[in-house]
C-alpha cells in the first residue's frame, strides 16, 4: 500500500510538473490527509479529477477518458451508499479491505 500511495504522490507531482503548476510538498501532503478546506471525500476527488480531465480533452486526454472516469464515479456513487451506508467516504474513513 505505501508504494501505492508513494506512486500516486509522484506521479501527481510530475503531472503538476509537466503542467507548470507550482506546488510544494506541504501542499501534497495536506492534500493527501485532506487538510486543505476540511477532509476531502473520495468523490469529491473524482469530481475534480473530472473537471481536470474536461479541460483537457483534446489536448492530452481523449472524450473517451472522461466518459471512462465519470462511469467509474457513477458506480462508487451508488456502492458506497450500498455497501457503507454513508453518501460519501472521507479517506480517513477508508479501510484496507476499500483499497483492495
Amino acid at each position: 500500500m505505501i508504494e501505492r500511495i508513494l506512486l500516486s504522490v509522484n506521479t501527481s507531482g510530475d503531472n503538476l510538473t509537466k503542467r507548470n503548476v507550482d506546488f510544494t510538498a506541504t501542499t501534497v501532503k495536506e492534500m493527501m490527509q485532506g487538510s486543505i478546506n476540511g477532509q476531502v471525500t473520495l468523490l469529491q476527488v473524482f469530481d475534480i479529477l473530472l473537471e481536470d480531465t474536461k479541460n483537457r480533452v483534446g489536448i492530452d486526454r481523449t472524450p473517451a477518458t472522461y466518459t471512462c472516469i465519470r462511469q467509474v464515479k457513477d458506480s462508487l456513487s451508488e456502492f458506497i451508499p450500498a455497501t457503507y451506508g454513508v453518501s460519501d467516504m472521507a479517506f480517513g474513513q477508508m479501510t484496507n479491505q476499500v483499497h483492495q
